[in-house]
């Protein structure tokens, strides 16, 4: 009965503050960022990456950073070629660029 009265805002809130809360609160600036056409697959993606990748989520989130500004400085070098000029759609180049960051990571860890 308790859970009805939460504002959807709270349930959100309470929802994030778990395992997987601060990637589920990166994931969404990212999507918005990079105006994705289906962000829950992408979250979905993301988590399913974060999981196989063994790292911890405050690791997963800096490398999802370091995608995305790899991805920003691409998109700006004219190196992101899908969709249109200002429009571009850049959340599989992302995702990409994130699974290249893992690998990376992935081999430097002994």
């Amino acid at each position: 009965m308790a859970e009805r009265r939460l504002s959807r805002r709270s349930r959100s809130r309470r929802k994030t503050s778990g395992a997987g809360g601060l990637l589920a609160v990166a994931a969404d600036v990212v999507c918005r960022e990079f105006r994705d056409d289906d962000p829950d697959r992408t979250v979905a993606v993301m988590l399913h990456l974060w999981w196989n990748s063994g790292s911890g989520e405050r690791r997963f989130c800096d490398l999802l950073q370091e995608a995305r500004t790899i991805t920003k400085a691409r998109i700006a070098a004219g190196q992101v070629q899908l969709g249109e000029p200002g429009r571009r759609r850049a959340m599989p180049y992302l995702l990409a660029v994130l699974r290249d960051l893992l690998a990376q990571a992935a081999n430097v860890q002994p």
